[in-house]
Parts: structure tokens; sequence; C-alpha cells
């Protein structure tokens, strides 16, 4: 269906204080950089957050690793965002997304969340179980 371009707004620490970068286990920069269009970003204000602007194409998907609750990943299927996610999060995460979630699908502990395409300049918060909140905006 095609190439969807993104961007992944990631807050600079969990609510402890702690950086992201360092809860996550992983430099992010790391599973990101394959798919980056552009430099990393950031955003000041009241939730500081590094801008990741994401292309990611036909069937590839990334994993973000949260110790706590499992890998968070998120495909292209078919021109739209497909959210993998543990069951214990998924209800939030679906809550958040709210009509956007076309479809969701449970498989075994992984719960797969189906997300309708996103128009140019639409946006979405993912609350993450108190760690925080990823931004996903459509470009």
């Amino acid at each position: 269906m095609g190439t969807l371009r993104f961007n992944l707004l990631i807050p600079r620490t969990v609510p402890a204080g702690i950086p992201t970068r360092l809860f996550v286990g992983v430099t992010l920069d790391t599973v990101l950089s394959p798919f980056l269009r552009g430099p990393l970003e950031q955003r000041d204000g009241e939730f500081p957050a590094d801008v990741y602007p994401i292309e990611l194409p036909e069937g590839a998907g990334i994993a973000i690793p949260l110790p706590l609750v499992g890998d968070l990943e998120i495909y292209e299927q078919e021109g739209r965002i497909v959210i993998g996610c543990s069951a214990l999060i998924a209800p939030a995460i679906q809550l958040r997304l709210g009509d956007y979630v076309t479809d969701k699908k449970q498989e075994g502990t992984r719960t797969w969340l189906y997300v309708r395409s996103l128009l140019p300049g639409e946006s979405k918060t993912l609350d993450i179980a108190g760690m925080g909140a990823l931004g996903i905006e459509a470009v």
C-alpha cells in the first residue's frame, strides 16, 4: 500500500525523572535509526519530547522495548498503523485511541490494535501505563 510517514514523539523522561533512553534499556536512536527520514528534533514545553521523523516502509515494523510491560511494536500494514503491545497496557492504549482503532486481535499475551489511516496533521497521544506518553503525528 505504501510507506507511512509520521512523527513519533517520545518523552525525554519517564515520570520518575529517569531519562527515557535509559529506562527502555536500549538507545532509541539505535532502534529507530533505520526508519528515520530526517534528523531528530526536540520539543520543549510542559512535556519535553524527542521527535523522531519516521518513514516506515510497507510491511516494516519497529519494536520499542519497555522492560515492565514488554515491547511496544508499530507496524505498517496496508497503509495503516498496527500497534502490538502487552495485553496489560492494550486497554489504556485502545481507550486513548478511541474510534481510531478499527479492529483488535488477541494472540496469547499480545494484543494487536489496527488503527485507521491518519490524515496529514492528525495526531494522537498514547498513554503508556504511567510511564509517560508516546505521540504519533501524521505528516
